[in-house]
């Protein structure tokens, strides 16, 4: 059996949060550590995309996109202790801060860079 890295190399970003996700699953039920609802919307985006696996590229890759958009911003997540980091500033007593995921950020990079045609043919 030949493997087409053509077609696999596309959805490495899925592959690895899927498996920080399975990680999660199995860490939750061997300790004391809970769900959030961050976590509940990364394994939904993540069921979306693998069950759209094989009927519609589009929507694999769109819901990869936007879990890993989430997952930057905090608003979803994929490991068991979820680590953002504040960046803003501020004048006086009020700022700007934005909580960001790094290692969702790297993932976010290199879906864009595997799926650089996905983003030309769209626009």
């Amino acid at each position: 059996m030949i493997l087409n890295l053509k077609k696999i190399t596309p959805h490495i970003p899925l592959l690895i949060i899927t498996t920080l996700m399975v990680y999660s699953i199995y860490t939750v039920g061997t300790s004391n550590i809970a769900f959030s609802y961050e976590h509940y919307i990364g394994l939904s985006l993540i069921i979306i995309g693998w069950a759209a696996w094989r009927y519609s590229a589009f929507i694999n890759k769109v819901a990869t996109l936007l879990a890993l958009v989430l997952a930057t911003f905090s608003i979803a997540a994929f490991t068991p202790v979820i680590t953002s980091y504040r960046l803003g500033f501020s004048i006086g007593r009020s700022g700007l801060d934005v909580v960001l995921q790094f290692y969702c950020l790297f993932l976010l990079v290199l879906f864009v860079i595997l799926n650089w045609n996905f983003f030309y043919k769209r626009g």
